[in-house]
């Protein structure tokens, strides 16, 4: 992990690594986005534009956290902080159900971030202490103990192994249907029918959590849990209790439990958790109104807590599947998994999609991992063993996705790609598939590879409607946990900073913004401009002195910041939003090139920056601060600095580089090589398409004069390959950078208004940190406190739908630490 990001990016960044797809085909998927990353007309925004929204949390994962209500009963006979173990809870009531929260009085509540908070039911009062556990390493598991977990399944098949990375490999074992991933001896997935695994959930009915539990206890897994259902259709949490009663809640679950469309287990994700079951003592914890306290004081004074946020209301797609007969020829496409034998000697396994392959597979083990193929071959069924003997294939073929629409004629399906209009036969259409939808309203896609103007497809998906395909996403936010401190020995706090010395909002847009340079550090900069570094670290919300790099800004306090820009440079950036009554509502950003501050704009005549959306302008006016921290121009005037000046799409070729230890990306054209820039040109751009010997397409903008580092540059807005993957011709890669298209107002019109949030449980529970984050990102400096400690988990819903969970270190300030653990994860 870079342990160079400020505290936010942190937080994705470990939250990314928590939210663990099934990891049998997690880098399969990463393979074909990158083969597939074509940039769709209707979605070619510049990410930049949409900075200044903030409507939401960051997209990560679909996993929601239902509660129980636990400790009713739960009275400690040692005194908190004795070190003597607590007794486990005896009277645990049933779990709630994830139903929206219920109606209630919207009177009173708390001020909140803007908003109010609301309480569907009163704090609870107990339990007063709690109890902390060790948690152990969780090692890499070995050949002999994959053949044991397998047997637990009553699974009898070959072995194969599969890479785990900073760690020893991991091993398959499979019969041909079910298998078996294992990675450490507690961290491992299973699926009774491989190919179903690749078809994800689906949306059964019934009491899915006596299936589970069914499942459970006929796979030998007898731990005492609780079950969550998630938002993600199809998709279940288990999550075990300590000893002691209490969930382990809050983490990664122990469980994963994927339920197919037949309302059967089709997949399960297991991490569970290694501790000793003899806790290192009982300890006093803070109430739960302490707790509530926490979330609501924004002085930071208070309990640490971390925040992680989910969208709801997804509605899954209606989904179709190729199916083909037995025993006749047959062409079937997609990306290759391969495996080698843990047997010396051994055969490997593929498996294309998920099917298990035989026969002539030989020059298999000379492609890449993951490439796509399309073999010629039969399907034959042993048992209930289903193989694709492979007769012939074509690792030359390029993968088509392709949305649009479908209409019946002649006889025919007829698939029209709404990206530039041609059509496409669809053979052996399934029936019910949808004809003469609306690709503005609705969304269809079709996988599969195209063979002489017919889409020979694998897959079909289809949204009724398309504004609804996102959910699940989520983001995460909170300074994170500190420390334990279980000496015995309260270790002094900093004095906390009393709310009326606290710097308001509006005080910190008022100040100086500073751009970090090459070589700077934190105590450098607070030198520079005659500040404390303490101070420089509070205005800027940093909780010890980490290390600063080039791309960050920090607020420099004390020193005031313009309060005019003068003929400034930068670049106007547009958001324009579609109203419901079909009326349209522009945003317009200005971000100074100087410090890559960005301002909203205000002022007459503002229509006209239009025709100079994403090109360098100048402009001059004066600078408003709103109360809650709001930076406005109003602007005076302003005018093109390169009147004329066009994108261009430019071909070339990529290179991963380094300029004084920063990376960039060098993207060479024509003979001349440059720098590749965000839209803004603040900063080197990342986006890298596959490999350096590719040739690819950017949409670029190359202002006069411009550099990096002594280099020249361009700006880049989109990429694509230089040959499409669809259809093996030049892609032609549209300029859309200057160009406005209307989305839907995430607002419903005006400004951004901060929803209610009504709070709808709250129980202690334990927070685990993730012990694979030792191979993920094996760095001592940061290695996570090795511990089940309690915590308050507030579980809420926005009036916008949109879930939230607060996790509150619940110990009290005795037994903690002032400084922050550097690593916490949030499931």
């Amino acid at each position: 992990m870079n342990e160079d990001k400020n505290p936010i990016e942190r937080i994705i960044q470990e939250t990314a690594e928590e939210t663990r797809p099934n990891a049998i085909f997690a880098a399969e998927l990463e393979e074909k986005l990158r083969r597939m990353h074509v940039p769709r007309r209707t979605m070619q925004l510049p990410f930049g534009n949409f900075l200044p929204i903030v409507t939401g949390a960051i997209a990560l994962g679909a996993l929601t956290f239902f509660t129980i209500w636990l400790f009713a009963n739960l009275s400690p006979k040692e005194m908190p902080g004795s070190g003597e173990e607590l007794p486990a809870a005896t009277t645990p009531a049933p779990e709630a159900e994830p139903n929206p929260a219920p109606e209630i009085q919207r009177e009173g509540g708390y001020d909140f971030r803007g908003g109010k908070l609301f309480l569907s039911q009163p704090l609870p009062e107990l339990p007063q202490a709690a109890n902390v556990y060790t948690l152990s390493a969780d090692p890499p598991a070995t050949l002999e103990q994959a053949q044991a977990l397998a047997a637990q399944f009553g699974l009898q098949g070959d072995i194969y192994t599969t890479a785990f990375p900073g760690a020893p490999s991991g091993y398959i074992v499979t019969d041909g249907k079910r298998i078996l991933t294992v990675y450490t001896v507690n961290y491992f997935n299973y699926a009774p029918d491989v190919k179903q695994l690749y078809r994800g959930g689906g949306v059964p009915d019934g009491d899915m959590e006596a299936v589970i539990a069914e499942f459970l206890s006929g796979n030998g897994f007898d731990f005492p849990y609780v079950i969550s259902e998630t938002s993600s259709p199809g998709m279940y949490e288990v999550y075990e209790t300590a000893p002691d009663g209490l969930p382990i809640r809050f983490g990664s679950p122990s469980m994963r439990v994927t339920i197919g469309a037949d309302g059967k287990v089709a997949g399960l994700d297991a991490s569970l958790k290694n501790y000793d079951p003899n806790p290192v003592g009982g300890y006093g914890v803070i109430s739960a109104q302490e707790a509530l306290d926490a979330l609501l004081d924004e002085t930071g004074n208070g309990p640490s807590y971390i925040e992680m946020g989910y969208s709801t209301g997804y509605e899954p797609p209606t989904q179709w599947f190729r199916e083909y007969p037995d025993n006749q020829t047959v062409s079937i496409s997609g990306s290759l998994a391969s495996y080698d034998s843990a047997t010396p000697g051994g055969s490997s396994l593929y498996l294309l999609d998920g099917v298990p392959l035989a026969g002539n597979t030989s020059g298999l083990e000379a492609l890449d991992d993951f490439a796509f193929i399309q073999a010629t071959g039969q399907f034959v069924a042993e048992s209930d063993v289903r193989r694709f003997v492979v007769e012939s294939f074509n690792a030359e073929v390029a993968p088509a996705f392709i949305s649009g629409a479908l209409r019946s004629e002649g006889g025919e399906i007829i698939l029209a790609n709404d990206m530039d209009g041609m059509e496409y036969v669809l053979p052996d259409a399934p029936a019910d598939l949808p004809l003469n939808t609306d690709p503005g309203a609705s969304y269809l896609g079709v996988n599969g590879v195209i063979v002489d103007g017919v889409m020979d497809w694998t897959s079909i998906q289809f949204y009724a409607d398309a504004s609804n395909m996102g959910g699940g996403g989520g983001g995460g936010g909170g300074a994170g946990f500190r420390k334990l401190n279980l000496s015995g020995e309260p270790i002094p706090f900093p004095t906390p900073i009393p709310t009326d010395e606290q710097y308001t909002p509006a005080e910190l847009a008022s100040f100086l913004k500073y751009p970090v340079q090459a070589g700077d550090t934190l105590e450098s900069v607070a030198e520079k401009f005659g500040v404390t570094i303490e101070d420089l670290m509070r205005a800027n919300f940093m909780t010890e002195p980490s290390v600063i790099s080039p791309g960050w800004t920090l607020i420099i306090p004390g020193v005031p910041g313009p309060t005019r820009l003068e003929n400034a440079r930068g670049v106007v950036q547009i958001n324009l939003f579609l109203e419901p009554g079909g009326s349209q509502r522009a945003e317009y950003w200005f971000t100074a090139e100087a410090d890559q501050s960005f301002y909203a704009l205000e002022g007459g005549n503002l229509e006209a920056l239009q025709e100079l959306v994403n090109r360098p302008i100048a402009v001059t006016g004066g600078i408003r601060i709103g109360e809650r921290g709001e930076t406005f121009l109003v602007v005076e005037s302003f005018e093109p600095l390169y009147p004329g000046l066009q994108f261009q799409i430019m071909k070339g070729r990529q290179e991963q580089a380094q300029i004084n230890g920063e990376p960039v990306i060098f993207f060479t054209s024509e003979g001349m090589t440059y720098v590749q820039l965000t839209p803004t040109g603040g900063a080197p751009d990342q986006n890298y398409y596959q490999t350096d010997e590719e040739e690819i397409l950017l949409e670029a903008l190359a202002v006069p004069d411009e550099t990096y580092a002594g280099y020249p540059a361009i700006r880049v807005f989109s990429f694509a390959p230089a040959i499409d993957p669809v259809s093996g011709e030049p892609f032609e890669l549209p300029i859309t950078a200057d160009k406005l298209k209307p989305i839907p107002d995430p607002t419903g019109g005006g400004p951004y208004e901060q929803p209610d949030l009504v709070i709808e449980s709250v129980e202690l529970a334990y927070y685990v940190p993730d012990t694979t984050m030792q191979y993920s990102s094996p760095s001592e400096a940061i290695a996570p406190e090795m511990y089940l400690q309690p915590i308050w988990l507030f579980h809420g819903r926005y009036a916008n739908g949109f879930e939230v969970h607060f996790a509150v270190q619940a110990l009290q300030r005795e037994f903690l630490s002032p400084e922050y653990d550097q690593v916490f994860t949030g499931g």
